[in-house]
């Protein structure tokens, strides 16, 4: 691609379905290359290719030099303190509303007493409570000009402050000491062998990633543990009171309504749609036809559906292709803070090693 010259590149989520050995190789040829421009979720990848970062944010664009990392550091710092400075004005627009209010209220009783009568029978001085009138209502406009002032610059503040919801996740406990073991399994398709000689045991509160290049059979462990009809050699004991719920890597079957969708998997239909809206859905968006979505859209509509399901143990092929960045950091909080019993195939070197609690290579 780039042995022609004089060519800017536009390269657009190069890594969707790349094993991490093939992401390591792309970012490093890339990170000998100049000129392009990279759309991509995977940090890691981004912190290995990069040397300045572009972001759409809510109310701009924004550039800065430095991969990833140093990005997400500085946009934490800056949030931070915009939270803060948001804060510090909400107190001082309060404070200033009710000086301003306890002014006018000083200055219209002062008014008011200029055509009164004092208790000795004596008339007031109105020169002198005019002058102060005067100067009360000076004030009051003046606290009411700097009440303002806060409030534009509060309303400048937290423009691009990506604000995410905590999601749910419901797994059932689990009474047993193994949920599952697989004992030197091996997976044919005919003559082909997907994988051969797998072994590991599902504990609860475990969070098992498969890993290996494209091809090694992730995808048909996680088939088997399902229990698709899948040809197979070795041992496979898994506890008949399990409740599984299972997120596809294939998104293309996804068609019709959102309501069709909860029928055919027995889900509570708002309670989808909350998930759904709390990653990032309008309301518009959640009467759309699903294969009008996008491939990210597709991939939210099966992890929320995912969501909903209370089960023992979760399967997740590839959760975070075509997921932006942050509906991925929304998706390790609520994994970290559930502790769901998991095991997920996932290509994202930073993800795998914050959710992993064991890793399976095969």
């Amino acid at each position: 691609m780039f042995a022609k010259e004089n060519r800017f590149f536009l390269i657009d989520e190069p890594t969707n379905h790349l094993d991490q050995p093939a992401r390591r190789l792309v970012g490093d040829y890339l990170a000998g290359k100049q000129g392009f421009i990279l759309v991509s979720h995977d940090r890691a990848f981004l912190d290995r290719c990069t040397d300045h970062i572009l972001s759409i944010n809510p109310s701009e664009l924004q550039i800065q030099k430095g991969n990833f990392s140093s990005w997400q550091e500085n946009k934490r710092r800056q949030d931070q303190f915009e939270l803060s400075q948001s804060e510090k004005l909400k107190k001082e627009i309060g404070r200033l509303s009710g000086a301003a209010r306890q002014a006018s209220q000083w200055a219209g009783r002062v008014e008011r007493e200029k055509y009164g009568s004092q208790s000795s029978g004596l008339r007031p001085d109105r020169g002198y409570l005019g002058h102060k009138s005067a100067k009360m209502m000076k004030r009051a406009k003046a606290l009411e000009t700097r009440r303002l002032d806060a409030l534009r610059e509060k309303e400048e503040l937290l423009k691009n402050l990506e604000h995410t919801e905590d999601l749910r996740i419901r797994p059932l406990p689990f009474s047993g000491r193994r949920l599952a073991e697989l004992k030197e399994v091996s997976i044919q398709y005919g003559n082909l062998t997907a994988c051969k000689g797998v072994s590991f045991t599902i504990e609860p509160g475990d969070r098992i990633v498969l890993q290996g290049k494209n091809g090694s059979g992730k995808s048909s462990v996680l088939k088997l543990l399902l229990g698709e009809a899948l040809s197979f050699s070795g041992q496979l004991t898994k506890d008949s009171r399990l409740n599984i719920s299972y997120v596809s890597q294939d998104t293309s079957r996804l068609k019709g309504s959102l309501t069709e969708y909860a029928a055919a998997r027995g889900l509570e239909e708002s309670y989808l749609k909350a998930m759904l809206r709390k990653m990032g859905f309008s309301r518009g968006q959640l009467e759309k036809d699903c294969s009008d979505f996008s491939g990210g859209q597709k991939k939210k509509v099966l992890i929320a559906g995912s969501l909903c399901e209370a089960a023992h143990l979760y399967l997740w092929d590839e959760p975070l292709n075509d997921i932006d960045l942050f509906t991925r950091i929304q998706i390790e909080e609520l994994l970290l803070a559930g502790k769901p019993t998991l095991v997920f195939v996932e290509h994202d070197e930073i993800f795998a090693s914050k959710i992993a609690t064991k890793a399976v290579n095969l």
